[in-house]
């Protein structure tokens, strides 16, 4: 069996790329800019809803 050197896959498009390399490329590196910007701000988005939903819940009118 041949061996291959050491390498994992770009996160984006899944070529092989160095150990040390985040993406293969500037054309991937902004498309993982953009999804982790996309992925903060949907955490972001989701926390603040929990929290007015339980702020409702507690201190919403009560029947």
């Amino acid at each position: 069996m041949d061996e291959f050197p050491a390498h994992k896959h770009c996160p984006v498009c899944g070529r092989p790329i160095g150990m040390e390399d985040r993406t293969c490329g500037p054309v991937c590196a902004e498309k993982r800019a953009r999804a982790m910007r996309s992925r903060t701000l949907y955490t972001y988005l989701f926390l603040i809803m929990g929290i007015v939903l339980i702020v409702v819940i507690l201190f919403g009118p009560h029947a």
